[in-house]
């Protein structure tokens, strides 16, 4: 999110809020100040000539929002390593160790094509995350996955 997109939700929050304060009738200087500070702020970027580093950047940023909006097994292997990553972030391991060895397992797991099946994967297109694995087991206060 770059600066023009801050400054322009600001100035609509400020701008609901001046309403507000003009609705109920309270003193609104201090919002009305504020405002034009914004709306300076906004002027000045306005005026820089947009870079191409920032034109990437908003293209990542909406390219991001749909890239792992699929079905698991159309997902590229970079993609699938960083959701199993993401995964085991959020599993409640105690020892960093064991996040690490379950976290390089299952990668192993993925470039031996364990993992790319989506009956392995139980993964939310929606919300773009790992669920649960089917085949990972807590025992005794670890995880361990299932191997055939």
């Amino acid at each position: 999110m770059n600066i023009i997109d801050i400054n322009y939700f600001n100035l609509k929050y400020y701008n609901n809020l001046n309403k507000y304060l003009i609705k109920n009738n309270i003193n609104n200087q201090y919002i009305l100040d504020h405002i034009d500070k914004i709306m300076i702020k906004e002027e000045v970027n306005e005026k820089k000539p947009n870079t191409e580093s920032d034109t990437a950047n908003i293209i990542s940023i909406t390219s991001d929002v749909n890239l792992y909006k699929k079905s698991w097994s159309k997902l590229n292997i970079i993609h699938k390593t960083i959701k199993i990553k993401e995964f085991v972030n959020n599993l409640k391991i105690n020892s960093e160790k064991n996040r690490e060895k379950i976290k390089n397992e299952l990668i192993d797991l993925l470039k031996k094509k364990v993992l790319t099946k989506k009956d392995k994967v139980n993964y939310d297109e929606e919300k773009g995350v790992i669920v649960s694995l089917t085949e990972l087991e807590y025992n005794n206060g670890m995880y361990n996955y299932k191997t055939i």
